[in-house]
């Protein structure tokens, strides 16, 4: 018997399913900061739309509830329900906002203000000339003066974007200031600005002030009258110190500030912490090594080991010494000659004459910082010595493999000791990885990446050799009055003619 199909009952036709999230979409600002729903408005003629299906598809956005608008939400349905229960035209397209972040709030960046003037640096101009009286070599303050106003800057706050993420504020310029001996510090309000705080560097004592763009001290002088030697045994100071003779030979003398020598340098054991001054000369007899981390500002230099971090600076000769140099190396007299002696200098050379009528070999490395150029042997020696323990350690490795490949039951002290071999190659394995990265960073840097130059104002004699990275010249006849300019990437240098 076939089935009857039931009348269809007359009245209104049927309507068809309605699905919000077929007519609605959320979309996001381009930088996360925003949601807005756009619903198409024609099936909402006969359908009222409820915040709940809003917020349900804002979460289905991963949009958490704490950065969804719920009252602007609400608004804008009971605006919308409101504009289809009295059958208003609703415009084709409605958009309103369902989400916001919360923008990250900028910083303060921090600042500094100097009372005094800071240490400055030997000014080389593009002639080669040194100008040293741009120097204060020594500050003298009094108690309780005022150095510095520091603020050190106020970090902005995170924000939020609308899902959540947090989103960084802009980075600030921080100030930092070491405070090194006999410096008082307080913390004040500063003015117009509530909540914030400068601190102001106060001197505690009476002496000579080291002010640089990241520290700050005060050390009193040490000034011996006489000469250093036996009469004053030796001398190790913390602060400055002001010989008035000579410091003789066998001497020992190291100080962490400033050194004035009122005469010669005839000891080859200082340790200098800042600059060194000598209106005499420095002549060891090729005994000790000088050191300074500063500049060094001599009359001569002969038969003697100096290692100056800053420039050299003499107003006589360099004779059958050695010398390593961080900035630039300036003769500045008629008899500023450089001979028998070698030199690495990692900035720029300016002298009379290089090298002698006597032909005495001199030996100049240009560009060459040797410090890092120290450590970067240090390290491929230390590099080749964990290779090898590692090397060493590969069999009993593999032998533990084949245990543990093998099967069967592996006792407790078996079992410690392989975890120590373990363990060992591990340890070892993590330094040779930062020892490579270290090698890698100092190969780069034993060498000026700046031009450097070389500026003979007469004659440089035959035995003359010059190496620059892979340039080496070696000079076979006598050359006059000339400016030599080496820049990275060129193979060599130019040469121009010098005209003082």
């Amino acid at each position: 018997m076939e089935e009857q199909k039931k009348p269809e009952q007359p009245g209104k036709p049927e309507q068809p399913a309605f699905y919000f999230d077929a007519i609605a979409k959320i979309k996001i600002a381009e930088d996360n900061m925003s949601a807005k729903i756009h619903v198409h408005s024609a099936p909402l003629k006969s359908h009222e739309i409820t915040s709940a299906e809003i917020i349900a598809l804002a979460q289905e956005h991963k949009i958490p509830d704490e950065r969804i608008d719920f009252a602007t939400i609400q608004q804008y349905v009971k605006r919308v329900n409101q504009a289809i229960k009295e059958k208003k035209q609703l415009p084709e397209e409605i958009v309103f906002p369902v989400a916001n972040g919360v923008p990250a709030q900028p910083g303060i960046d921090g600042w500094k203000k100097f009372y005094f003037p800071i240490s400055k640096k030997v000014n080389i101009t593009d002639s080669g000339k040194a100008d040293f009286r741009n120097i204060d070599k020594f500050v003298h303050v009094k108690k309780n003066e005022k150095v510095l106003s520091l603020f050190e800057g106020k970090a902005g706050e995170k924000g939020f974007d609308v899902f959540g993420k947090p989103v960084s504020p802009p980075s600030i310029i921080r100030e930092k200031m070491t405070v090194g001996n006999n410096i008082a510090v307080k913390s004040v309000p500063w003015a117009g600005h509530e909540g914030l705080e400068v601190k102001e560097f106060y001197t505690a004592i009476d002496g000579a002030i080291d002010l640089s763009e990241t520290m700050v001290s005060v050390s009193p002088d040490l000034v011996i009258g006489t000469n250093v030697g036996l009469a004053t045994g030796n001398i190790n100071y913390d602060g400055d110190v002001q010989v008035k003779g000579v410091i003789e030979e066998g001497a020992v003398l190291r100080c962490t500030g400033n050194l004035t020598v009122g005469g010669t340098i005839e000891s080859g054991e200082l340790i200098v912490g800042k600059n060194l001054y000598a209106k005499g000369g420095i002549r060891t007899k090729a005994k000790g090594k000088l050191k300074v981390a500063g500049d060094a500002e001599a009359k001569f230099l002969e038969n003697s080991w100096l290692e100056v971090d800053g420039s050299l600076f003499l107003h006589g000769a360099i004779i059958n010494s050695k010398v390593y140099c961080l900035h630039d190396i300036k003769l500045d007299s008629d008899s500023g000659s450089i001979s028998g002696s070698e030199i690495h200098c990692f900035g720029n050379i300016e002298a009379k004459n290089l090298g002698a009528v006597s032909e005495a070999p001199l030996h100049i490395e240009l560009g060459h910082h040797f410090k890092n150029d120290r450590s970067f042997k240090l390290v491929s020696e230390n590099l080749k010595t964990v290779e090898h323990e590692l090397e060493d350690l590969f069999p009993k490795i593999e032998k533990i493999k084949q245990v543990i490949k093998r099967g069967g039951a592996i006792d407790a002290a078996k079992k410690k000791e392989f975890m120590e071999v373990f363990q060992q190659y591990k340890e070892k394995e993590a330094i040779r990885h930062k020892l490579l990265e270290k090698q890698e960073e100092l190969k780069e840097h034993r060498y000026n990446s700046d031009p450097v130059r070389i500026v003979c104002k007469g004659t440089t004699y035959p035995n003359v050799t010059i190496n620059w990275k892979s340039y080496t010249s070696k000079s076979l006849t006598n050359e006059l009055n000339y400016v030599l300019k080496f820049i990275p990437g060129q193979p060599e240098p130019f040469r121009t003619p010098f005209s003082g």
